[in-house]
């Protein structure tokens, strides 16, 4: 690992995917990618999609509702987590390549504990999550799903942030032996 990067920090975690994404012959089998039906979600999506596509990987797409312990086993939370169900098989039925296969997971719960918890237990050996980008008060009071994703994850992770995700495109409809276009 580079000197340079203190044990946990972020520098060192975005030497793990670079490393992770150019090893010769190594290729993340499982893939996961946590959705919050925005579209900068929907675009991150696609890009795990084609990523998953390109690698033969299998894609777990994760929606975590934020739910308060209080309301956990009531009919509203059950109801939600219907409804949350019903818009992440959308999700994946508008984004993803039917050639990847996906497993939906749905939750209640902190998010970034949710996320991190399916990467342990399934276990992914990428996540890919996109960013809002908030920065100073919004940041404070609303904290990053991310940076706790990234801080306390099993495995690399890919961070996508807003506005940057029309650099990456995976059309292999046009060409089926394309492989993606990484924006080089």
């Amino acid at each position: 690992m580079n000197s340079l990067a203190e044990p946990g920090s972020g520098t060192e975690r975005i030497l793990e995917v670079a490393s992770f994404l150019s090893a010769p012959l190594v290729h993340p089998k499982r893939i996961l990618i946590p959705v919050d039906f925005t579209d900068d979600s929907a675009a991150a999506l696609h890009v795990a999609s084609g990523m998953a596509e390109n690698f033969g990987s299998e894609l777990a797409v994760v929606f975590v509702l934020a739910w308060e312990s209080r309301m956990a086993g009531t009919e509203e939370e059950t109801n939600a987590l219907r409804l949350a169900r019903e818009h992440l098989g959308q999700a994946i039925r508008e984004n993803v390549a039917d050639s990847v296969a996906t497993l939906p997971q749905v939750r209640a719960g902190k998010p970034w504990r949710e996320i991190v918890q399916i990467a342990r237990e399934w276990p992914a050996d990428l996540i890919i999550i996109p960013t809002h980008g908030h920065t100073g008060l919004k940041h404070l009071f609303l904290g990053s799903t991310a940076e706790c994703v990234v801080r306390y994850a099993p495995c690399p992770t890919l961070v996508l942030r807003q506005g940057a995700l029309e650099r990456w495109s995976f059309d292999s409809s046009a060409n089926p032996s394309a492989k993606a276009d990484y924006g080089n």
